[in-house]
């Protein structure tokens, strides 16, 4: 059980996830960095055949069929059902990726971050 800060809490249903690697790091304000927790507001699958409001939401938890993934959401090809991922550190590893959503089991748009820097 973890507590967050956060500006109104909605209605819906709320997960905190740790950060485990440095994919979300650059170094910036913005940073998601390894050791971090974040909490998640999760979008129901009934709301991913509309456009996903990426630009209210830039960060997100991607629950994939083999991992759970942060990262932002740059993209969603709605009638494809393909989202762009995106990661902050720009090393060659993190390079940006698309994923079906049929893969992908939940989302959840990030609202607070809590790090432990």
């Amino acid at each position: 059980k973890m507590s967050f800060i956060v500006d109104r809490v909605g209605v819906g249903v709320y997960r905190a996830f740790e950060i485990q690697n440095d994919s979300m790091d650059d170094d910036s304000k913005r940073s998601i960095p390894a050791g971090a927790y974040v909490c998640g507001r999760e979008l129901k699958q009934e709301h991913w055949k509309s456009k996903l409001r990426i630009n209210q939401y830039q960060d997100w938890i991607i629950v994939h069929r083999d991992t759970v993934l942060c990262k932002q959401i740059t993209a969603h090809d709605v009638e494809k059902g393909i989202i762009t991922c995106h990661s902050l550190n720009d090393s060659p590893e993190y390079q940006d990726f698309e994923i079906h959503l049929d893969e992908v089991k939940q989302l959840f748009n990030i609202i607070s971050v809590q790090s432990m820097r």
